[in-house]
């Protein structure tokens, strides 16, 4: 059976004139998290009613396919979310547009099929040709995200092959279309298996293109406004520990205390005022499940760290919070100088809030200056997040928000840069000296051999034959095609100091890679290349490349009459690596 529902949207200013809305018929549920409302097909446009839960199933389709050249664009109908929560399944068909302009409108993507097809709706494209390598949801070929800069509204991107690329976010494509990029093909293993299309009948696997969202924003505004941290392989929220004192009208309270309503001190213009609490972000953290990576234990700022009564007694954040210093934001794990500002590493497991006003703001914590929550796509992985509650097992996916950024909705300026983050470094040292703080603790041991070495596919070991100045020299058996390049791996922040942002795993800087077979020489540069490749850290340039202490290198076939393959491996560039006993010093994946 298909049901409707309406709301009366009269005022008592026009009661002769009714307005109702008409939602989109459903065949079963309630609109609610456990059981939501099964869309039926419509050719259509749909609205949805705000605040309800809903699902479109497989083989159900919302919208009308018009075609032209084998492009969609003209595409009619769609979905009106409308402040609600949908989600779309693998099998099920949006034509059209679907409107993300109210706030609290969410939107979660499947595929299960590990199948991706043609965005057939990217104006101008003639995808009999096979377009540009472009590719989306299944249920999205043909249609258009649109008003995607609404707050308050988030996307959950499920599925993609080797998650989300480290920097995602909108591209020009044509004059009035444009693509959400979430990652890009070329490192995705074995390439983007393809659904079949009139230009590709039996589909394939694609080496190079990007998965993404067709959107309308208009190419002169297409900024990178949704960022993954390519510097950060352990994402965990910016938040209190539990313990925290917030500064209230009323005085302190214990954060995991705070209701909505409380009225939260704020720091404005150089005065108190009182803003109300509008949500109380609540989870957990589990250090050996982030693989015990230094960010994920929480930040100790001691007591007086900052000043006087700043703060007025020990307080535990964690590694990304932001404290208030000279103007802006400084994450507290670029001032831990493991003597006023430590980490705390007898903590592996623990319960983490945040709190959120209206606007960002500066509030008290245990009377130090720090930032309130400012939503930049993360509410969904607090445990107490509607997107959480929608789709409990939310760490297989992404919450992309259309909502607040730093750029224009901070309180301050997030400071990150190593210019204005040393000298409160090192006054903070001065202020540790001055409370009698013993020294920090010296580093073990270093070294500057990066141990390198190549190991094959079936986890054999190369080393290198000779060393002439900065180029190896490895033999490698005809047959083995691919290798990957391991080495002992540091991390900038930890060598230079916590006031150097770059986080990076780096392992060596590579330039040339050369292949001697046979009495023929080949020069590799693929790894000079903008594309993505597994294991090599972003690209810097044509000249070389950092790895990430295990990175793929393609050799290819041999010639046949070889029996072995010299491979030259130029490095630029090492650092210095910390000696750990107990420890790999190389990471194989």
């Amino acid at each position: 059976m298909t049901r409707t529902s309406t709301l009366n949207t009269d005022s008592a200013l026009a009661a002769s004139s009714v307005t109702k809305t008409t939602y989109a018929s459903y065949t079963s549920g309630s609109g609610t998290p456990t059981n939501p409302y099964v869309l039926a097909s419509n050719s259509g446009t749909i609205t949805l009613k705000p605040g309800a839960w809903y699902v479109l199933p497989d083989n159900v389709s919302i919208g009308t396919v018009v075609t032209s050249e084998y492009n969609s664009s003209g595409s009619t109908g769609g979905i009106n979310v409308n402040g609600a929560h949908l989600e779309i399944k693998t099998y099920a068909h949006v034509a059209g547009k679907i409107d993300m302009g109210t706030t609290g409108s969410i939107l979660v993507l499947d595929n299960t099929s590990g199948k991706w097809s043609y965005q057939a709706n990217m104006a101008g494209e003639d995808l009999s040709a096979g377009g540009d390598n472009l590719f989306t949801y299944p249920s999205l070929q043909n249609a258009t995200l649109t008003n995607l800069d609404t707050k308050g509204t988030g996307i959950v991107t499920c599925d993609i092959p080797n998650g989300i690329g480290n920097t995602i976010g909108i591209a020009a494509h044509s004059s009035n279309s444009s693509q959400l990029v979430l990652r890009s093909g070329g490192k995705i293993d074995g390439g983007i298996p393809v659904n079949s299309y009139p230009s590709n009948p039996h589909g394939n696997n694609v080496v190079g293109g990007t998965i993404g969202l067709p959107v309308t924003a208009p190419p002169n505004n297409c900024t990178v406004p949704y960022y993954v941290d390519p510097n950060n392989p352990c994402q965990v929220n910016i938040c209190f520990l539990a313990g925290s004192m917030i500064m209230t009208r009323s005085g302190e309270k214990a954060v995991e205390t705070l209701v909505e309503g409380d009225d939260i001190a704020v720091l404005a213009g150089g005065e108190t005022t009182y803003r109300p609490l509008v949500w109380l972000g609540r989870s957990h953290a589990n250090v050996a499940e982030l693989d015990f990576d230094q960010d994920a234990y929480p930040v100790r700022i001691g007591k007086g760290a900052f000043g006087p009564g700043l703060p007025t007694q020990d307080l535990l954040v964690t590694s990304e919070h932001g404290v208030y210093v000279d103007g802006g934001f400084v994450p507290v794990r670029m001032l831990v100088n493991d003597r006023s500002v430590s980490i705390e590493r007898s903590i592996t497991e623990y319960d983490y809030y945040h709190v959120e006003l209206a606007d960002h703001g500066v509030i008290l914590s245990n009377g130090l200056p720090t930032e309130s929550y400012l939503d930049t796509g993360n509410r969904g992985t607090f445990q107490n997040s509607v997107i959480r509650a929608m789709r409990p097992h939310f760490a297989g996916g992404m919450v992309i928000a259309s909502g607040k950024s730093w750029e224009q909705d901070a309180a301050a300026p997030l400071v990150t840069d190593r210019e204005t983050v040393e000298p409160i470094w090192k006054r903070l040292n001065e202020r540790a000296d001055e409370l009698g703080l013993p020294e920090a603790p010296q580093t073990g041991a270093s070294t500057s051999d990066p141990a390198l070495r190549l190991v094959t596919e079936d986890g054999r070991e190369i080393r290198p034959v000779q060393q002439i100045g900065n180029v190896y020299s490895f033999m490698v058996p005809a047959e083995i095609e691919t290798v990957r390049i391991v080495s002992r791996t540091f991390r900038p922040s930890l060598v230079t100091g916590p006031f150097c942002d770059d986080r990076r795993d780096l392992g060596v800087l590579v330039g040339d890679i050369a292949i001697t077979s046979a009495r023929s020489r080949e020069v590799l540069t693929s790894h000079l290349t903008p594309d993505e490749h597994d294991g090599w850290h972003g690209y810097e340039g044509p000249t070389a490349r950092w790895t990430n202490g295990a990175a793929v290198v393609v050799l290819g076939v041999a010639n046949s009459a070889a029996v072995t393959r010299m491979v030259e491996i130029e490095m630029l560039g090492a650092g210095s690596y910390q000696v750990v006993e107990s420890q790999n010093d190389a990471r194989v994946a």
